[in-house]
């Protein structure tokens, strides 16, 4: 922890506060003792400028007495006062009686009002060193804990990012290689397709904003190879509007909600199901909303519920408001709305 008054800022009011008081040791000299000039001027210089220098130390005084009990704290500020006080006060004398020759009246006359003006400078310097370590401390942990919930923050979404379910990859490799013996260069594209995937889930690891058309691509390429697997069950979809093409949003934030419309309508449907995707920009905020429909009548699905889980903590994290995602049935639709706030550019 550095000296507060060693600071480039800070060193120049405590030349300042140092002045000010020699200042006022001469003017209380010189006209309420009616001390020469030349004297009083030596008589503070003398004083304040070796008060001043040892002041320092109290830095590390106060440092090292607050490891201490409060008793033992006390003690060692009360000796440390004495001692201060008394040594700039010898000091102060001898230079004094070497060079003006002072009488004993003179030391007696203003002994108590150094001694006096010592402690105080003592007390208030100590107390200004308490003051600023407690700010130091508590700027200290105020910055320790901002670390450690930015850290945690990281941990968090690094660990909501790499869960990607493992069942698509088996499900599009069996699929692919179903297609090997009858449709070998439909196998072969979706084995691009899907590598392609996986390039850019691996990419964006590190990132944790893009824009809706990277997204929107990315969506593409995991659309194409579900439909391998589905053919015409799976309809899809896309209302996007112009303007909202370049917004920005988590990155794959969508991925898990169209697995979580297709798991839950396309799997559990006989006819052709229908997921429609709407993106809209409004008041600085992007609109998403993921419809899909749904055999009410049927059996559901089986499944924890980790997509929407995932996304709902992302967002929350992300931009610290819970507001943001909203899930909902209206008939044979279910419906999850997503709202991005966009931070305006510089």
């Amino acid at each position: 922890m550095d000296h507060p008054f060693l600071l480039n800022a800070n060193r120049y009011y405590f030349i300042t506060m140092w002045v000010a008081i020699s200042a006022a040791h001469i003017f209380l000299l010189r006209y309420f003792f009616e001390t020469s000039m030349d004297l009083a001027v030596a008589d503070s210089l003398s004083f304040n400028i070796l008060f001043a220098g040892l002041s320092f130390s109290y830095w590390f005084a106060v440092r090292f007495s607050s490891n201490l009990s409060p008793t033992f704290a006390m003690i060692n500020h009360i000796v440390g006062g004495i001692f201060i006080v008394g040594l700039c006060f010898f000091l102060s004398n001898y230079f004094l009686n070497q060079y003006f020759n002072i009488t004993s009246e003179y030391t007696a006359t203003l002994m108590p009002v150094k001694l006096f003006a010592g402690l105080f400078y003592y007390t208030v310097i100590v107390l200004i060193y308490y003051m600023v370590k407690y700010y130091f401390d508590l700027q200290e942990k105020i910055n320790s804990e901002s670390r450690l919930a930015a850290a945690v923050k990281e941990a968090e979404l690094n660990m909501l990012k790499f869960q990607i379910n493992p069942h698509f990859i088996f499900n599009s490799l069996n699929s692919i290689s179903a297609l090997t013996l009858n449709k070998p260069e439909k196998a072969r594209d979706m084995i691009l397709k899907l590598s392609d995937f996986m390039r850019y889930s691996v990419k964006n690891k590190q990132e944790e904003i893009g824009n809706l058309t990277e997204e929107l691509k990315n969506i593409m390429l995991y659309l194409d190879i579900e439909k391998v697997r589905f053919g015409d069950k799976l309809d899809i979809q896309m209302d996007i509007s112009p303007d909202a093409e370049t917004c920005q949003l988590p990155n794959m934030i969508l991925q898990p909600l169209m697995e979580n419309a297709i798991k839950y309508g396309v799997y559990e449907s006989t006819e052709s199901s229908m997921i429609n995707l709407i993106a809209k920009l409004a008041d600085g905020i992007l609109h998403i909303e993921i419809k899909n429909s749904f055999d009410s009548s049927g059996v559901p699905a089986k499944g924890q519920g980790i997509g929407l889980k995932n996304v709902s903590h992302r967002m929350q994290l992300i931009y610290d408001r819970d507001d943001l995602t909203n899930v909902y049935r209206n008939e044979n639709l279910f419906i999850v709305t997503l709202k991005i706030p966009q931070i305006p550019s510089a």
